[in-house]
């Protein structure tokens, strides 16, 4: 028994033999698909199949000591680009300058905020990550793209794309960890390019929570209300980690989860 397929009428009704066969015919093909594993992963059907819905307890390597408990809230921050080849290249790169310009002054706002918590390693990091999205390189890259035909999103995204490519033949796991800062800046720009601002709308978001995540860089932590961000789950992680050091000087439990099954934290 690999599942059940309901069909259901909003008002009772005798269903044909032909609707009958259809249903069969459905429910043969997507247990062929189930079985074989094209619909769905194999380790998650074990994983089901051996109570999955029962409460889980995971170990993990502690990036900075605390306790910390509320619902969690997963830190998503990539967006869908809907079309890659530009239309008006002029009017691309015009929207690429405003959104640069409007990611830099948000950054400034948040080094601003980040005064108050005092001198320490965190602030350096802070200034070093303004220091990124000033880079003329990185941004120059992007507005080659741009001209070569491509829409500002893309073109974010094809720089991101090859500097994590070259990222992750570098040996040096600090050197490595830096692409997280990278594509904390390229998440940014792209919410900006879209017309919103970074990380989620404070109303959606519980009074209390422990934020997870795939991977963080040092700014998306600030992104989310000091008094309610509770602790963070990272499933990439380090003690090195821009994002470790930010949380210590925030005094934020923080947890690194290495799901050795093939689940990914997202799927949490």
């Amino acid at each position: 028994m690999l599942g059940v397929l309901v069909v259901q009428n909003r008002t009772p009704r005798r269903y044909t033999e032909d609707e009958i066969e259809i249903a069969q015919t459905i429910a043969m093909i997507v247990a062929e698909l189930v079985a074989s594993g094209e619909l769905v992963n194999p380790l998650e059907m074990a994983q089901s199949s051996s109570g999955a819905l029962l409460p889980l307890r995971l170990n993990g390597v502690r990036l900075n000591e605390g306790l910390a408990i509320g619902p969690a809230v997963l830190h998503i921050p990539k967006l869908v680009i809907r079309q890659v080849v530009a239309e008006d290249i002029e009017a691309e790169l015009a929207r690429l300058q405003r959104a640069v310009g409007a990611m830099q002054s948000a950054i400034d706002d948040l080094v601003a905020a980040s005064r108050g918590l005092g001198a320490g390693e965190h602030r350096d990091i802070i200034e070093t990550y303004r220091m990124f999205a000033a880079d003329r390189g990185w941004l120059g890259r992007i507005t080659e793209a741009v001209r070569s035909g491509l829409t500002a999103e893309a073109a974010v995204q094809k720089v991101q794309d090859d500097n994590r490519a070259r990222m992750n033949q570098i040996s040096d796991p600090y050197l490595r960890e830096r692409l997280l800062d990278l594509e904390d800046l390229a998440n940014r720009l792209q919410q900006h390019l879209a017309g919103g601002a970074a990380g989620l709308v404070a109303a959606e978001l519980p009074d209390e929570f422990i934020l997870i995540a795939r991977s963080m860089g040092p700014a998306e932590l600030l992104d989310y209300d000091r008094r309610r961000r509770k602790g963070l789950v990272l499933e990439e992680g380090s003690p090195t980690a821009h994002v470790a050091i930010v949380a210590r000087a925030l005094d934020i439990p923080v947890v690194e989860m290495r799901v050795s099954s093939g689940k990914s934290c997202n799927q949490f």
